[in-house]
């Protein structure tokens, strides 16, 4: 293991589950990428992270994630910036309700979930943005 964030952008090999041709993760068509316009000045973001969806699903089950990224703006050691995860989460909707009590998703039906990710803090310095990535996976159970 080796000290420092992992870049989004420049996946390769290292990463676990990576695969040739080691595209960004907002570039995958299975992800949905938010992100703000460079920021004007500093914001800073500390405590708890959730999103709250509204999501349909062929399958019975499905498992929906999250990502907080700080995407820095190219410099001299990242010339195509870098983006950096701040904390992620995952839900598999049948524990959308109780992890005690499965409930299968209706197919076709929309559905309310939220996805929790662990605290976190971060100075989101002027000019760069603020990137929220989600993706979702169908289960067959």
């Amino acid at each position: 293991m080796t000290g420092g964030a992992y870049d989004q952008n420049a996946p390769d090999a290292r990463a676990f589950g990576a695969r040739a041709p080691y595209l960004p993760l907002d570039s995958r068509p299975d992800v949905i990428s938010l992100s703000t316009p460079p920021l004007e000045r500093d914001v800073v973001l500390a405590g708890p992270v959730w999103a709250r969806l509204h999501v349909s699903s062929t399958a019975p089950d499905t498992d929906f994630t999250v990502k907080l990224i700080d995407v820095h703006p190219p410099n001299a050691d990242y010339p195509h910036g870098s983006a950096m995860n701040l904390t992620d989460g995952i839900v598999r909707c049948r524990f959308r309700h109780s992890p005690e009590r499965p409930e299968p998703l209706v197919p076709g039906e929309v559905h309310e979930v939220e996805v929790r990710a662990p605290d976190t803090a971060n100075r989101f310095a002027a000019g760069h943005r603020i990137r929220l990535d989600g993706g979702a996976a169908g289960l067959v159970t």
